[in-house]
């Protein structure tokens, strides 16, 4: 995964006033944590789910938990 599905997925959290973090893990794997409305929510992962920026999606998991309203904006966090 490079720089560029990392940028896209903070736009799209940025569009939704979504706010939390991108990084990519040693494995090669996107984690992302997203606090923000539901309906928002939903969306978001409705557009990263079928995003055409990624070549393949082999395995995609929601966990859904209380906000803990920590997050400030959406920061890409680097390797």
């Amino acid at each position: 995964m490079g720089f560029n599905s990392l940028s896209w997925i903070r736009d799209v959290a940025m569009k939704l006033e979504i706010k939390g973090a991108v990084f990519t893990r040693p494995d090669g794997s996107i984690k992302v944590v997203a606090e923000g409305e539901e309906k928002n929510l939903i969306e978001f992962t409705e557009e990263i789910k079928e995003g055409r920026i990624f070549s393949e999606v082999e395995n995609f998991y929601v966990k859904w938990n209380d906000s803990n309203k920590d997050l400030g904006d959406f920061y890409i966090i680097p390797k």
